[in-house]
């Protein structure tokens, strides 16, 4: 994908262009980040999927991830028994 970047302050019109695949945009708080994504994916909406930052990769020790089928089952039925089906665990309730 090829981009025009925006001119900066106190330089004369020159709008340099960049050419890549993926773009990953590293800042700090304020810098403009997400406005540049934004524009970025308005002008290019069917070529662009942007991802926001996320600021903990890792689990606190308290939780257990569980398989989707687990958390859905015990979310609906209020509890999960690996051995019975959807209409076992209704009629258990």
């Amino acid at each position: 994908m090829r981009i025009t970047l925006p001119t900066k302050k106190g330089l004369a019109n020159t709008n340099p262009e960049i050419d890549f695949e993926q773009l990953v945009i590293v800042g700090a708080n304020g810098s403009g980040k997400t406005r540049f994504g934004s524009r970025i994916e308005e002008n290019n909406l069917k070529k662009v999927h942007r991802i926001s930052a996320q600021k903990s990769l890792s689990f606190p020790a308290e939780v257990s991830p569980k398989s989707k089928e687990r958390a859905t089952k015990e979310f609906l039925y209020g509890y999960y028994q690996e051995n019975k089906t959807e209409q076992q665990q209704l009629n258990n309730k």
